[in-house]
């Protein structure tokens, strides 16, 4: 036979089976991601001048450590022969009419804390002093975003500042300025201990009645809590650390910050709120 012949025949043989071979692949691709079940979570973000811009831009800004605190702590959560994959997406505050396009597009949403205040005449108060820093644009777009969302029964876990949002809006007042107004109390910027409500979701989550260490970083708290909501943590001063929801099926604020997973009780909150999730998809 012609060596040409020969050669093109060579070829074409080397063709077909890199041919199948790659179908091989693409077939088990297709079979393993069918067993892959991807969950967007949304990411409350900052609303900030730009300091490094000299043309004063605004930023929106989240911290990486409330992304890789879900990855840390869900990524590979298994359900019925499904791998649940946690896709992050950060949420700006800039069109409150996107929210309704938010509240169906993600699976659960993280309330994140950040430096702002919340107006206190939403609660019928006045601003006690100039540390209360408001920032209305963020407030008015989240509150929006936290009432069309907790409609859906979808998880929310609402950290710092958004348990303090979420409280508000749903009826409750804040103490203003911590120092100021609760000089007895103790330090909230930095770690502290917290007590937990036996009764409480937080407690069937976590299984004790005390975290010897939580980082905090607030000047304000909750003061009135919201009817909707139970009290269940509290710091050493009586300050209150944690609520939940009275009939949502998940919705938990903590006034501390898990996503340092400074424990491992910060790691099983994060792992709670995305195993939520999973529980509240699969069963759809």
């Amino acid at each position: 036979m012609d060596y040409m012949v020969i050669k093109f025949l060579k070829n074409i043989r080397s063709i077909f089976f890199t041919a199948i071979f790659l179908s091989c692949i693409t077939i088990g691709e297709t079979i393993a991601n069918d067993n892959v079940v991807n969950i967007n979570i949304g990411f409350t973000s900052e609303h900030k001048p730009n300091r490094d811009d000299v043309k004063a831009t605004w930023v929106y800004e989240l911290r990486e450590n409330y992304i890789t605190s879900v990855q840390k702590s869900c990524n590979g959560i298994l359900k019925n022969g499904k791998v649940y994959n946690f896709v992050p997406f950060v949420i700006p505050s800039i069109n409150e009419h996107d929210v309704l396009s938010y509240t169906n597009f993600f699976d659960g949403i993280i309330f994140v804390g950040n430096f702002f205040d919340i107006n206190p005449s939403l609660y019928k108060e006045k601003v006690f002093n100039d540390t209360v820093q408001i920032d209305d644009k963020r407030v008015n777009f989240e509150s929006k975003l936290i009432k069309k969302y907790q409609e859906t029964n979808k998880p929310i876990l609402a950290i710092c500042s958004g348990m303090q949002l979420s409280n508000v809006i749903n009826g409750g007042s804040l103490v203003q300025d911590i120092p100021a107004q609760m000089p007895q109390a103790i330090k909230h910027k930095g770690f502290h201990v917290v007590n937990i409500e036996k009764d409480s979701r937080l407690y069937k989550i976590l299984g004790v009645e005390k975290i010897d260490k939580v980082k905090s970083y607030h000047h304000q708290a909750i003061k009135e809590i919201s009817s909707s909501f139970n009290i269940i943590a509290r710091s050493e001063d009586g300050i209150i650390e944690a609520i939940e929801h009275k009939t949502h099926p998940y919705f938990i604020g903590v006034q501390w910050h898990p996503e340092f997973l400074i424990t491992k009780y910060d790691e099983k909150i994060m792992r709670s709120f995305c195993q939520a999730i999973v529980d509240s998809k699969s069963s759809n």
